[in-house]
This record gives C-alpha cells, sequence and structure tokens, in this order.
C-alpha cells in the first residue's frame, strides 16, 4: 500500500466516524426532544391539589404540628393563580395571613 492509498484510507476511515458521530447526534437529539415531549404532557396533565386539600395540610402544619404561626400557599397552573392561607402573622398578634402578606421567608 502507497502512501497516497493510506492517506485515502484514513480519511475515508474519518468520514465514516465523522457521519456516525452525527448520526448518533441526531438520535440523540430526537430521544431527548421525545423526552421532554412527554415530560411536558406528564405536567400539563397532572393536576394540583385542591383549595381545601392545601387548607387541610396548612391547618395540620400551623394548628396540630406548630411549624409555623402562618403558612402562605401560592400556586400558579395553567389556567390561572390560586392562594391559600391559614394561620396569623405571630404569636400573639391576631392578623391573618393572606395573598398580601409580607413573608419572612419563601420556599419552592
Amino acid at each position: 500500500m502507497t502512501c497516497g492509498e493510506v492517506q485515502r484510507t484514513k480519511s475515508a476511515s474519518r468520514r465514516v466516524k465523522s457521519r456516525q458521530t452525527l448520526v448518533f447526534a441526531l438520535l440523540c437529539s430526537i430521544l431527548l426532544i421525545a423526552q421532554a415531549d412527554l415530560a411536558g404532557q406528564a405536567l400539563s396533565n397532572s393536576q394540583f391539589p385542591s383549595d381545601s386539600e392545601i387548607h387541610q395540610i396548612l391547618m395540620q402544619r400551623v394548628d396540630a404540628l406548630h411549624q409555623s404561626v402562618g403558612i402562605v400557599v401560592g400556586v400558579i397552573e395553567p389556567n390561572g393563580r390560586r392562594v391559600i392561607a391559614h394561620g396569623t402573622l405571630d404569636k400573639g398578634d391576631n392578623r391573618v395571613v393572606d395573598g398580601n402578606t409580607r413573608l419572612l421567608q419563601t420556599s419552592s
């Protein structure tokens, strides 16, 4: 085999590897897009707890478990926003918390 033939063989081998890499990358991209689409469908079909279910959780955490004196929950859904609250602003302060209460701690 001459030097020219070796060079052509190496060049052809690189082109094949390059095409294989490109095909592999395209397949991975298609799989990722399909997975993201399925995940998006699952999220859009999921249901958040109702206001009464959230309020029951808040009552348990505030009144029974004493984890806080007041909790405000905001829910953002594709069809709108909801605010559910339970409790007071502070110990000894009878002002109730609501969607306009300034919070000292936030969580997600």
